[in-house]
């Protein structure tokens, strides 16, 4: 049985100005090409891990990104000199 490495991409839209939407995107290469591509006229928040193919659409100055809460918490815990 073989295994492969692959990324499963989530968008989602808030309930606030829209319907709510979510959609899933599995690709077999964790380049952001794709998803540059797709959020190519996006404006707004982008909340996402540490991942570094982040970097490049969160430089675009219509993007806000956001930190997930998770890695926040593990940012604020960590005692002085860890």
């Amino acid at each position: 049985r073989s295994t492969v490495k692959a990324c499963l991409w989530v968008y989602a839209r808030s309930h606030r100005r829209n319907k709510p939407l979510v959609a899933y995107e599995f690709t077999r290469s964790p380049s952001q090409d794709g998803s540059l591509e797709r959020l190519k006229y996006f404006r707004g928040h982008v909340q996402a891990d540490a991942f570094l193919g982040y970097d490049r659409l969160c430089a675009d100055p219509r993007i806000r990104e956001v930190s997930c809460w998770i890695h926040a918490r593990h940012s604020s815990s960590k005692s002085p000199g860890s």
